[in-house]
């Protein structure tokens, strides 16, 4: 998980703003593996939610029964999924 922050000015107050990035993989390997979902959250310092985001990607090869298990995701749902490039 990645988290971005910027500060915004609601009413002349200064509040903190994070993303939190999250991806899900068809394994550890960058070389052999490919990102099957991204998803990201938009919150403040307190917690609130401002904004949720979340795709699934086509990583061009089957999704491996052990990813299935950990992860819910299914080659049926990600085959007509936008590419990682688009």
């Amino acid at each position: 998980m990645v988290a971005l922050s910027w500060n915004t000015r609601e009413d002349k107050k200064i509040s903190q703003v994070y993303i939190a990035l999250d991806t899900e993989t068809t394994g550890l390997r960058p070389e052999t593996d490919g990102i099957i979902e991204i998803g990201a959250v938009k919150f403040t310092a307190d917690g609130k939610v401002l904004d949720t985001w979340n795709s699934f990607v086509n990583p061009q090869m089957p999704v491996p029964a052990k990813i299935t298990r950990l992860t819910g995701i299914k080659s049926s749902d990600v085959s007509t999924a936008p590419f990682l490039r688009d």
